[in-house]
């Protein structure tokens, strides 16, 4: 667990190393032969399948197991603070675009301070 943040963070992938040097190798070589011992490919499709599966099931038991999930009374508390500013938010926009006459069209009486510059000129 991280000291800082409080987040669980997971162990390094470990690298792997070729067998005849000792540099670091991250990906396969994709120009070497894959002759000597290789799978058929349905043999890989399946261990890929099987890849998926397990994919799946871990990102399962992570989501009900190790995910912390907000409280109804959390939810709705936030869910209140996302409404109310998203209406302050609409108030300020529309008392800019008021203010500006952004949306002033030509019967209306207040042009705005834009309005109001452009007849100077």
């Amino acid at each position: 667990q991280n000291q800082v943040s409080g987040v669980r963070v997971s162990p390094p992938v470990p690298e792997k190393r070729d067998e005849n040097s000792m540099r670091r190798e991250v990906y396969p070589d994709p120009n070497a032969s894959e002759a000597s011992g290789s799978l058929s490919s349905r043999a890989k499709e399946g261990k890929d399948m099987a890849n998926i599966k397990t994919y799946v099931e871990e990102s399962y038991n992570e989501l009900v197991n190790k995910v912390s999930w907000p409280t109804w009374a959390e939810l709705q508390n936030s869910t209140s603070i996302v409404a109310i500013a998203s209406v302050i938010i609409a108030l300020m926009i529309f008392v800019m675009d008021f203010a500006f006459g952004i949306n002033g069209g030509e019967d209306t009486v207040w042009k705005g301070v834009l309005g109001f510059f452009y007849e100077l000129f």
